[in-house]
């Protein structure tokens, strides 16, 4: 806006004066989508390398088990990438504005801590050595890994109920459900 500019609600309005009040943390379906489909193909690709490795008994004209982990491990780096990018995405956005709303801060915390395992333990997976800290990054990476998409359900559905609030009383002072 210029000087000249008269002032309008477009211009003024909440979200341009940054009025957390009269914005939301919610999540965008796009998001939700691509963030879902980040979490699910880095399961399914952690899952596939760890079959590989411990259950996979090569036939005669099957590939290798280092094949199959070779090109499971680039998938799940790939979109491993992706994850940190909406980590990062996220903390700028979505927690921030949650946070001073001081919505599902409990569980949101939780969820930044276990994404936060998440990445170091995947740190930890490819510079760590040693018969002590490889075994736990590798144990740690499994547990956060696979428990992320039941974690992120969780959030997501204690976010719903935050956002519709305590049951209201109807007639007579029952809740009404």
């Amino acid at each position: 806006m210029n000087e000249r500019e008269p002032a309008t609600e477009a211009t003024t309005g909440p979200a341009r004066r940054h009025d957390h009040r009269a914005l939301t943390p919610r999540f965008g379906s796009r998001g939700r989508y691509a963030l879902g489909i980040t979490v699910w193909l880095l399961v399914l690709t952690g899952a596939v390398w760890l079959w590989a490795e411990y259950l996979y008994q090569p036939a005669d004209a099957g590939p290798e088990p280092y094949e199959i982990k070779h090109y499971a491990m680039l998938v799940h780096a790939a979109f491993a990438l992706a994850f940190v990018f909406a980590a990062g995405t996220l903390l700028h956005t979505h927690m921030q504005l949650a946070w001073r709303q001081q919505r599902n801060r409990a569980s949101g915390a939780v969820m930044a801590a276990w994404a936060g395992t998440l990445v170091l333990s995947g740190y930890g997976l490819w510079y760590a050595g040693g018969d002590t800290l490889r075994p736990l990054s590798e144990w740690a990476h499994w547990v956060t890994g696979f428990g992320l998409p039941a974690l992120l359900w969780l959030h997501a559905r204690l976010g719903r109920q935050w956002r519709s609030g305590p049951p209201r009383p109807a007639a007579g002072g029952f809740p009404a459900r």
